[in-house]
């Protein structure tokens, strides 16, 4: 797994989802970030809308319901390389 600055994370996700964006599931402000990125592996062959490779994600969880949320780590401009996606 890549390291990254949880920091940084979360400054781009307060940029684009504002200060306290309420979690979809339970409607509670809670969110947590880990301290380093998973990745999700393609399934050659499962999608005609899978991409090429392997996709690095952020793990954003609600510490009220435990809803999860990935989000990609490259679009985000947290992780750069070949599995920071496309």
């Amino acid at each position: 797994m890549a390291k990254f600055d949880t920091q940084l994370a979360i400054k781009h996700l307060r940029a684009k989802w504002g200060e306290d964006r309420p979690c979809p599931m339970c409607r509670v402000s809670a969110w947590t970030v880990t301290d380093s990125t998973a990745e999700i592996r393609e399934i050659p062959g499962s999608s005609a809308l899978a991409t090429a490779g392997n996709m690095s994600v952020v793990i954003v969880t609600c510490g009220n319901c435990g809803n999860t949320i990935l989000l990609n780590s490259g679009v985000l401009g947290l992780v750069h390389g070949p599995i920071a996606g496309r």
